[in-house]
């Protein structure tokens, strides 16, 4: 291959010449061929299947061309973007962007300019909490209009966004541009940040190895929680507030201080995993172990081993 195949990819409006180059030679040829506007659907595909190319998703993405399945394949499961400690964006994914900017422009969209401005807003934001000498915990809000303002408001949905930062902390966003999980991990925070409690929609909420000492009663106002996992922190009781929690699939507080749970946790009508083990529990109520009993009958997964 040289430089004479590459011009041709890059310049024929013959698409068997086209598909042609790209299947004889590798991803110099291929590279060249997205970036011609003759390249048909089919050349694309082929592309896409068979490159192998750092660049391949973000060209693929671009081309007028490119059939939407496509486009929704590369967009995938989720667009991530992630956050040193530093307060630097890292882009893994350019091309899933790119795919939902081109799938937004074929409906008469044009965000290319929204997506720079976003971005930018949002770095500028993080740069202040730092001074702030803020963790980042304050984004949960902030971060919504990220993917709210290129997708929901543009009417087209992706399956989630998730911002990621270090150490080990994460934040989902449904399509609809609201947080629905929450993972904080090795945080060290005595309570949770009360911006948490503003996330109506919070279907998630994961916070491990934390040394978190109390729950507040607001938690109960997460009406929309199906996962409470709240493993090896330092917390003493779990608020009776948890009870009110009906939409409650899993609740997790192993490797705590508790040494007794609430009666109100018998309102937990949706609960299919509760573990307690590695607390310091003592006897417990008859009318909290009959309820244990009847959750194990209902095939409730319930671990109390100390």
């Amino acid at each position: 291959m040289n430089e004479r195949e590459k011009e041709e990819a890059r310049t024929t409006a013959n698409p068997e010449r086209i598909f042609e180059l790209v299947q004889r030679f590798g991803r110099g040829v291929q590279e060249e061929a997205l970036k011609n506007p003759n390249t048909p659907a089919h050349v694309i595909e082929w592309i896409y299947k068979a490159g192998n190319f750092t660049t391949k998703d973000s060209l693929v993405a671009r081309h007028r061309n490119t059939p939407e399945p496509i486009l929704k394949s590369i967009i995938g499961t989720s667009i991530h973007l992630s956050l040193s400690e530093s307060g630097d964006y890292y882009m893994p994914s350019w091309g899933a962007f790119n795919a939902l900017i081109s799938l937004l422009k074929r409906k008469g969209i044009d965000v290319e300019g929204k997506v720079e401005d976003t971005l930018d807003d949002t770095k500028t934001w993080i740069a202040m909490k730092q001074k702030e000498n803020c963790d980042g915990v304050g984004l949960l809000i902030s971060e919504t209009k990220l993917m709210a303002s290129i997708a929901s408001s543009a009417g087209y949905s992706i399956p989630y966004a998730s911002i990621m930062m270090k150490p080990s902390t994460g934040f989902t966003i449904n399509s609809d541009g609201r947080v629905s999980t929450v993972c904080l991990k090795g945080k060290s925070m005595s309570e949770l940040p009360k911006d948490i409690f503003q996330l109506e929609k919070l279907e998630n909420l994961i916070i491990v190895e934390s040394n978190l000492q109390v729950l507040p009663d607001e938690i109960g106002s997460l009406l929309k929680l199906k996962k409470l996992i709240l493993d090896d922190n330092d917390l003493l009781e779990i608020p009776r507030s948890v009870g009110k929690l009906a939409n409650l699939k899993e609740l997790s507080v192993r490797g705590n201080k508790l040494t007794t749970i609430p009666i109100e946790l018998r309102g937990l009508e949706s609960l299919k995993v509760l573990s307690l083990s590695d607390n310091p529990l003592g006897s417990l109520p008859p009318v909290i172990q009959a309820w244990l009993g009847e959750l194990k009958k209902n095939r409730c997964k319930v671990d109390i081993e100390k």
